[in-house]
């Protein structure tokens, strides 16, 4: 028996159409369509409780998401099932198979489940050409680690302009563990006890931007693994979460390699108490030219050592992985914050967070392993009394002639980040990576 009947309509840009949204329907579409070809899909609504896998290049574009006015003409499917509606795990990662979907709004129903879900653990150089964009992701998730979308391994695309309501998490990035540590530390040409930028405002990140968020449940990003995530641009208001994204340090997994997180806005329709916006708990950290608009007391950010580093016996210098990736240092390291902004003119403090849990001791890093201006450079200072600077930043359209070892510089006109190694020179450390994302084709 035939599932499906398409109705070839010539190649790109007019690709095959599926005269129904039903899963059988699609599968059966996807799976005669060759490699490089369209599927589009009609307006209407479909529940499965199937994964649809995606091995090949493939665009697959829906009628529209209805967001945010509603209609006929939306493609909503809704999913029932226990995994994801979408699975993306390219047969030949290597290759750079592009896949694209768009035009669909996902639906989890509020269950305990998936939307999209990414995957690269074969090739360690990445899977970059890949595209999720003019989506809607709905209802996903009800336990701390499931997200709308999830990736595994060496992922390294693109989500943008998507609208994300009512997900427990919108984001959970996953590597590979000690072998992702492993390929980042040859990559990136620096041993396991040394530390730098290099590899950061490339393309090996996996990139959110210019998305909308509301009313997420639990958090916008959870990270871990090995990941490494770039989120940017984008808008998120919310009423009940009180933190944004947590990028874990070493605890029984490996932590986050590194993230950059930078000119997003933020607005706490209902406020409850301090808003608790990023968890810096590993790895290195990029994070400035944010603005939340919160009108209930303060924003923080909270730097923590991860347990593993300094519980005793351990030290600050504790070494994780195995013997086939080798062992590596994944404390805070490098970190760079400035520029976030409270209500567009107070500076975001900077708190450190106490094993025990406790949110406030204020400028007193219990682990004793952080230094500032060592391990993480930020123009906030740490404790609730002031906003003076805790070390030399400077934000300017030139820099400075003369600077001190240790000294940072964000420099405005050209957006590059500079720091000073020796005395009076100054090292270019950071650029961002190209705006919009050369995948968008603007």
């Amino acid at each position: 028996m035939s599932y499906v009947m398409v109705l070839k309509t010539g190649t790109s840009p007019g690709g095959y159409t599926v005269d129904s949204l039903e899963f059988e329907y699609v599968e059966a579409a996807y799976n005669m369509i060759p490699d490089g070809g369209m599927l589009r899909l009609p307006p209407g609504e479909a529940t499965w409780n199937s994964t649809l896998n995606i091995t090949k290049s493939i665009k697959i574009i829906g009628a529209g998401t209805g967001y945010p006015d509603s209609g006929d003409d939306a493609t909503i499917i809704k999913y029932s099932g226990s995994e994801y509606p979408i699975k993306i795990q390219p047969s030949d990662p290597g290759s750079e198979p592009l896949v694209e979907i768009t035009g669909i709004t996902f639906d989890g129903q509020s269950g305990n489940r998936y939307g999209l879900y990414i995957v690269n653990t074969s090739e360690p150089s990445g899977y970059h050409n890949f595209r999720i964009h003019h989506n809607a992701f709905k209802n996903f998730g009800t336990s701390v680690e499931v997200a709308a979308i999830r990736t595994y391994g060496y992922v390294y695309g693109l989500a943008d302009n998507n609208y994300f309501y009512n997900n427990n998490l919108d984001f959970n990035f996953s590597g590979t563990n000690y072998a992702a540590w492993a390929v980042w530390i040859k990559d990136s040409g620096v041993d396991t006890l040394e530390f730098s930028t290099l590899g950061l405002g490339g393309d090996d990140f996996f990139f959110a931007e210019d998305n909308i968020s509301e009313n997420v449940i639990h958090r916008i990003i959870t990270s871990g693994t090995g990941s490494r995530w770039v989120y940017r641009h984008n808008s998120i208001t919310f009423s009940a979460c009180q933190q944004i994204a947590d990028m874990h340090g070493d605890s029984s997994n490996a932590g986050v390699i590194a993230a950059e997180f930078y000119e997003n806005d933020h607005i706490d329709s209902t406020p409850i108490g301090w808003l608790h916006t990023f968890a810096y708990r590993g790895g290195t950290a990029i994070i400035f030219n944010n603005n939340v608009v919160f009108t209930s007391n303060r924003a923080y950010i909270h730097i923590e050592e991860e347990n593993n580093d300094y519980e005793p016996p351990k030290a600050c210098n504790y070494l994780m992985g195995d013997e086939t990736n080798g062992y590596f240092n994944m404390k805070i390291h490098n970190g760079y914050l400035w520029n976030n902004l409270n209500n567009g003119t107070q500076r975001i403090w900077i708190q450190h967070r106490g094993a025990t849990g406790t949110n406030f001791p204020t400028d007193i890093d219990p682990s004793g392993c952080l230094t500032p201006a060592v391990d993480y450079w930020s123009d906030t200072k740490d404790d609730s009394a002031s906003e003076q600077d805790l070390f030399t930043f400077t934000k300017a359209a030139s820099a400075p002639e003369i600077c001190t070892v240790g000294d940072v510089f964000w420099n405005t006109s050209t957006s590059k980040l500079y720091k000073c190694n020796t005395t009076n020179t100054w090292t270019e450390i950071y650029t961002p990576y190209t705006y919009p994302h050369p995948l968008r084709g603007e």
